[in-house]
């Protein structure tokens, strides 16, 4: 018999992953297909009230949680730390120090000039809370098996992912609002060249990102005049450029719409990243609760605990250009 619990405690995605290749309609392992038996047989079974609906809460919640404890969206890693406390402890704010000490002028050995101080800030989290709910019905559940289990865990983890990311650029895009790292106005050469120019200043592996249409329209404002041979020829091989100076280009695609139709980040947008700017405290472990309506046949699902916080501890490596 497939054990699907030692797959799992030997890759925590196993579960996700072949949910979402069954989701996709992508080609199965042999392994993969073993898994949809198993699920399969399963599934029907809670369908059919031969086991209880609390083993499809508890399934959920063993796949699920590696989405929110360990945020398995490499973009975000790109530039935030992550780490996680219990759900009862508290933050222990950190304080970072400003370099603001100043040097002056002065005769040699004699007299005093203006003392300064370093500049020492305290970092304290945003909290944010994530929840879920859904119901399926017991003929769903009888009648599609292991695809409808496959397509309910895809669809929640698309859901949750996708909200989080919104969230925590949302606390990026609210702390930006004036200063030589934001800009306004449509986008044009000499803007990209100015959000390149601020974040070659902080790094040397800055990025540009927004909406996937923001991004191509960037990538077209490139100057042809400043492109080696093999980079024209990306450039009319792809219709667009990866980077420019040294800063990647990230688009996020269409497909990454949340259900309420917004966008993971907002259509006017663009952001330029230059190296970590701060970091993202997980807080607790998800749980999957459920109950059953005998009288309906469904089982409610409720997705909750998901909270982080995002501190962001280095504004300065953040540009903001609001597209007007």
């Amino acid at each position: 018999m497939f054990d699907i619990a030692s797959k799992m405690n030997e890759n925590e995605y196993f579960a996700l992953d072949w949910a979402s290749k069954v989701q996709a309609k992508a080609e199965l392992t042999a392994e993969d297909v073993e898994m949809s038996q198993e699920i399969d047989v399963w599934a029907k079974e809670i369908g059919n009230g031969i086991r209880p609906v609390i083993e499809l809460s508890a399934y959920l919640t063993k796949v699920t949680q590696p989405i929110y404890a360990n945020a398995p969206f490499e973009l975000l890693e790109n530039f935030f730390e992550f780490s996680n406390v219990g759900e009862f402890d508290n933050f222990e704010e950190i304080e970072d120090a400003k370099n603001t000490l100043q040097a002056f002028e002065a005769a040699r050995a004699v007299g005093n000039v203006d003392r300064t101080f370093i500049d020492y800030r305290s970092a304290a989290p945003t909290w944010k809370h994530i929840q879920l709910e859904t119901e399926v019905t017991l003929e769903k559940l009888r009648k599609g098996g292991y695809k409808t289990v496959a397509e309910l865990t895809a669809f929640a983890e698309e859901a949750m992912r996708n909200k989080m990311f919104q969230m925590i650029m949302n606390v990026v895009d609210a702390l930006i609002v004036s200063g030589d790292n934001y800009g306004t106005g449509a986008l044009s050469e000499t803007t990209v060249d100015a959000i390149v120019d601020y974040l070659n200043d902080y790094s040397n592996e800055g990025m540009i990102l927004g909406t996937s249409a923001r991004i191509n329209e960037i990538r077209k404002l490139v100057p042809a005049t400043l492109l080696s041979d093999g980079m024209k020829e990306t450039l009319n091989r792809q219709g667009g450029l990866p980077f420019y100076r040294g800063v990647g280009f990230i688009g996020i695609p269409r497909t990454a719409k949340l259900a309420d139709g917004t966008m993971p980040v907002p259509v006017n947008t663009v952001y330029g990243i230059a190296g970590k700017v701060g970091e993202i405290i997980n807080r607790g472990d998800m749980r999957v609760l459920s109950s059953q309506d005998n009288n309906s046949e469904k089982i409610h699902l409720k997705f909750t605990g998901m909270e982080f916080g995002v501190v962001i501890r280095h504004p300065e490596n953040l540009f903001k250009h609001l597209i007007q």
